[in-house]
């Protein structure tokens, strides 16, 4: 069995991953481990890192990122700032120093014009890996699972059209799932390119009262205070449960939801600032004025013996 001195005394970069199967390895001790390996093979193959181009010295973050070995890796750079020439470093470097087989490294890439450079540069380092565009790699993986003579959609207008007019009009589950997408996760107006940042846009929202699907539509004018209550009154439409937003309860305060079944009613609190069963807010006071409030929500409800959902 492994021991945890054996473990880090590997001369490799550790992923999270492999880390995780030692549950005696920590997180920090793994960033620790990897840091350290990352300066000494900075040092080690200084030599091999200065000679890999011939007309091109690798600078210290393209380096960091060739030795860099997570199951994952994200590196981001402006435009001709290397990451071609980094990308093909890396492979020569898998290849000569970790012994792994060209055959086994794919490179996709978005254009014809960076696929070229990458064989390129592959070519001259005398390592055959294949290269490819994202579509010239999906099609290569779907003729290995048909005979037939594969096209590339050009417009795919027609093909979501009739998708939208044979299957979801017809399929009120899926229309439903559908809208619930849009209006949850997909409600970015045109005007949001005008904002200098996405921090500002964020900023204006919050001026700005919040609109539901049901207002959309015509059928009230309801304004809410956030995203949250919207995603509330919006599955209480789309289940059609009836509701009134702030309506008084008892003349005692202005509860967020009323919502009726048949004969029945019942009250819904939605607490933004609530998690696990404390408060968010950071101010003492607010926080104590914020729980004493809710706390007297819930004792006129038990006094009067109504159902008091919360969320």
């Amino acid at each position: 069995m492994t021991t945890p001195k054996e473990f880090l005394k590997q001369d490799k970069y550790i992923s999270i991953k492999d880390a995780g199967r030692h549950s005696f390895c920590n997180e920090i001790d793994i960033k620790k481990y990897n840091q350290e390996f990352i300066e000494r093979k900075l040092i080690e193959l200084k030599d091999y890192f200065d000679n890999m181009y011939e007309d091109i010295i690798l600078d210290k973050e393209q380096r960091i990122a060739i030795l860099t070995d997570e199951d994952y890796n994200m590196v981001i750079a402006g435009a001709g700032s290397g990451k071609t020439t980094t990308m093909a470093a890396k492979v020569k470097y898998l290849v000569e120093k970790l012994h792994i087989e060209p055959k086994d490294i794919i490179l996709i890439s978005y254009t014809n014009k960076a696929v070229d450079e990458l064989r390129e540069k592959l070519e001259k380092f005398e390592i055959n890996s294949p290269v490819y565009t994202f579509h010239k790699f999906g099609i290569d993986v779907l003729k290995q699972a048909t005979d037939e003579n594969l096209k590339v959609l050009i417009n795919g207008y027609n093909i979501i059209s009739d998708y939208f007019d044979r299957v979801l009009c017809n399929d009120n589950k899926r229309l439903k799932e559908f809208l619930k997408f849009f209006i949850y996760y997909f409600d970015i107006p045109m005007f949001a390119l005008k904002f200098d940042s996405l921090n500002s846009y964020h900023n204006y929202k919050k001026r700005n009262n919040y609109i539901t699907l049901k207002s959309r539509l015509g059928e009230v004018t309801e304004n809410l205070k956030s995203n949250e209550e919207v995603m509330i009154a919006n599955f209480l439409y789309l289940n059609n449960i009836e509701y009134d937003y702030e309506k008084p309860y008892n003349n005692t305060y202005t509860t967020d939801f009323t919502i009726y079944q048949g004969d029945k009613t019942l009250f819904l609190e939605h607490y933004p600032n609530i998690y696990q069963g404390s408060s968010k807010l950071k101010n003492k006071m607010t926080n104590y004025l914020y729980q004493k409030n809710i706390n007297r929500k819930r004792k006129l409800h038990k006094r009067d013996q109504t159902v008091l959902l919360e969320t």
